[in-house]
């Protein structure tokens, strides 16, 4: 699998992933266009991948600033002739008891990965329909389907931008456009070396790629990555309790039927859930 001729937009920030994953796929031919908030570690990366003989270019600016991911895409096709892959990777770090957050603090945190990542992938989405082609990977985390204590902001930023990935993927499944999300996670604790964060990172990196490439039909999935494991993210529901007539009482007695697991179905789409229901 090669990237020989793609242009890749890593827009949000230079993170151990993107940064691997920037090595991994500009060795294999594709032209890395880096851009986010912090220009100096744009500048430092595009200069690793300079230096070992890859394309790379940095636009600087922050997609924060509503006007930016409009004039970003302008530049990248002005420059490179064409957008094929954009990965979104803004970091949110609010976490922590959410009676102890400050409230301004999480609003900017929300705003800055969630409504950056819809502006990002709302300014390309024009260039790849008009090529014909594209491959979207938001990075979000499984804390925003499974849940984790005094993680609940960081939940809620999360699980939209999965929500909203999932979304997108339904809507662009017939142009050719994969929109997917990698939800990368550790087990290092915080015993990090640079050996393991190496070895962390070349599974989730290669992950990414891979939702990158075109051969990956993939769409409107989430793939969870960390460990040396990949696997399919989903949400599920069971048939349940139906009754029309039901009373506080009734849903209190039929717990098991509602909390049970066993002969889970997958919906693809939230229109799926009605055909469980038994009319």
């Amino acid at each position: 699998m090669n990237f020989e001729d793609r242009v890749i937009v890593l827009s949000g920030g230079i993170s151990p992933l993107t940064q691997s994953y920037a090595h991994k796929i500009a060795a294999l031919g594709a032209t890395m266009v880096l851009t986010g908030a912090d220009s100096r570690e744009a500048n430092r990366l595009n200069d690793e991948l300079l230096t070992r003989g890859s394309h790379s270019i940095v636009i600087e600016g922050n997609a924060t600033d509503i006007e930016f991911p409009t004039t970003l895409f302008q530049s990248v096709i002005d420059r490179c002739g064409r957008v094929d892959v954009v990965v979104n990777n803004f970091d949110n770090t609010v976490s922590g008891a959410l009676s102890c957050l400050d409230a301004k603090l999480v609003d900017e945190q929300f705003s800055h990965s969630v409504m950056s990542t819809i502006r990002v992938n709302q300014a390309v989405i024009p260039h790849m329909l008009k090529a014909g082609y594209g491959r979207i990977v938001n990075v979000a985390s499984g804390v925003g389907i499974f849940g984790a204590a005094k993680q609940s902001a960081f939940a809620a930023t999360t699980a939209a931008i999965i929500g909203f990935t999932k979304s997108l993927g339904l809507e662009l499944k017939d142009n050719n456009i994969g929109v997917n999300a990698l939800a990368p996670y550790s087990a290092m604790n915080g015993k990090e070396t640079a050996l393991s964060l190496a070895s962390e990172q070349a599974t989730t990196s290669s992950a990414l790629a891979f939702l990158s490439h075109s051969d990956c039909e993939l769409t409107g999935q989430v793939i969870s990555a960390g460990c040396g494991r990949v696997a399919r993210i989903f949400s599920s529901t069971v048939s349940g309790y139906f009754d029309f007539d039901a009373e506080i009482e009734d849903i209190n007695d039929n717990l098991d039927a509602i909390l049970a697991t066993k002969y889970a179905v997958i919906p693809l789409r939230a229109e799926d859930e009605l055909l469980l229901v038994d009319v």
